[in-house]
């Protein structure tokens, strides 16, 4: 039976039966990416289209769906076998002969969460790493995507830090510390990320290459943020200083890497202390009961984020929910793309279970993934009224108290 392989990690490919397909525009090939990330759900046309082209009316989004769909018909060997193209709804068939590098990346991942010993663990680990190639379609500058793009880099960010944990747990150093390399390459602006590269290159007897590292690490933060390394990165940078090159560590010589072990978070932000007392105050009025917005400002790369990050870091995670979104005006202009970042948030998703059925109905123009079963479907948005109608049902939901609020958490929502 002919196999489909679609890679979407590090650049859109696809083979059938080991023979490069050639989908010709752009257009077959995001249709088919959302399918594949969306597959376990089924899609209405008129969603497809209005969030494939955003900047057209209904009438000619539907157009150039169609003009879509039958490209692929003619460019795809058995296109009909893989997905569903007739009737009103499309959707990804998961019965199909298929391979998707996301699948892959995401399942060796998870089996990594449960492996023992810790060589089954690293070896899922290992695969799982081995399989991102890239960010998600980096070639593609779609709105929809920069979600789904920022969710799987912080699984690999995970999958890395974890692989160094574990490696460092067998001492078995160089390899922590190929991967560290890896870590930081992924997230150049993380100063842990340049902790633990400096901390394993002295593990391994590179002093040097640990100061340089700290150099590098505080010349990242000046330019990026206008701020000085935290006060846990100067005190290793101090103690490296103090220190003479080492060997790699034996079990004779665990003094060494107990020492550069490194100790409980503490805060990483310098030079925004007012900044930062002043989200903490306007947290202890929401938590009091009167909530609020706040809105930092400035120029680009000047730390607002980091600001934001320090911020949600220091509250106390049992006592919150947070609900993260991203808006950048370089990747498009897609309607409501922040609102239906803030709906897939986790705090946020509890909360549409519990919307009455007209308000799912209303939250489906948006986000049908996210809406129960049974929920009729509606048409995305062409008037105003039905904007109103969502943020009306939203806000039902988040302000109108029931018995079952009374023990309601606060919540963080960063934009």
């Amino acid at each position: 039976m002919a196999t489909l392989t679609v890679r979407l990690l590090g650049g859109f490919g696809v083979e059938h039966d080991g023979a490069v397909v050639d989908l010709g525009s752009a257009r077959p090939r995001a249709l088919i990416a959302y399918l594949l990330l969306q597959r376990d759900n089924t899609l209405s046309r008129a969603h497809i289209a209005y969030l494939l082209w955003p900047d057209a009316d209904e009438g000619h989004a539907r157009t150039d769906l169609r003009k879509a769909l039958h490209q692929l018909r003619h460019t795809l060997p058995d296109a009909e076998r893989f997905m569903a193209l007739d009737g009103q709804q499309l959707f990804w068939r998961s019965d199909a002969p298929y391979e998707c590098d996301v699948q892959r990346f995401e399942a060796a991942a998870a089996s990594a969460s449960s492996a023992e010993p810790s060589e089954r663990a690293i070896a899922s680990l290992v695969a799982a790493a081995d399989i991102y190639r890239g960010d998600l379609l980096p070639e593609m500058y779609e709105p929809w995507l920069e979600p789904e793009r920022g969710r799987l880099r912080d699984v690999l960010a995970q999958v890395l830090a974890r692989l160094i944990s574990l490696h460092e747990e067998q001492h078995d150093y160089r390899s922590a510390l190929q991967v560290a390399h890896r870590l930081l390459r992924h997230d150049p602006l993380d100063e842990e990320s340049h902790r633990r590269l400096m901390r394993l290159h002295a593990l391994v007897g590179e002093r040097a290459k640990a100061l340089h590292a700290f150099h590098g690490c505080a010349s990242m933060l000046q330019r990026e943020f206008g701020i000085d390394p935290s006060p846990e990165t100067r005190r290793l940078y101090e103690r490296l200083l103090r220190r003479r090159a080492v060997s790699v560590p034996t079990a004779e010589s665990s003094s060494v890497a107990t020492a550069l072990r490194p100790a409980r978070r503490a805060s990483t932000l310098v030079g925004r202390e007012p900044q930062l007392a002043a989200l903490q105050g306007a947290w202890r009025d929401a938590s009091s009961g009167r909530a609020s917005m706040v809105l930092v400002s400035g120029d680009a790369g000047i730390g607002k984020t980091r600001l934001a990050k320090e911020f949600v870091r220091g509250v106390p995670q049992r006592a919150v929910g947070i609900a993260v979104a991203r808006c950048h005006a370089a990747e498009g202009t897609l309607a409501l793309a922040p609102v239906t970042d803030l709906l897939r948030s986790e705090r946020l998703t509890q909360a549409l279970a519990e919307l009455d059925p007209l308000g799912r109905s209303e939250v489906g123009r948006v986000v049908p993934d996210l809406v129960a079963a049974g929920t009729e479907a509606v048409a995305p948005f062409t008037e105003g009224w039905q904007r109103r109608r969502l943020f009306e049902a939203l806000t039902r939901r988040a302000d109108g108290p029931t018995d079952d609020d009374r023990d309601r958490r606060p919540a963080v929502v960063r934009s």
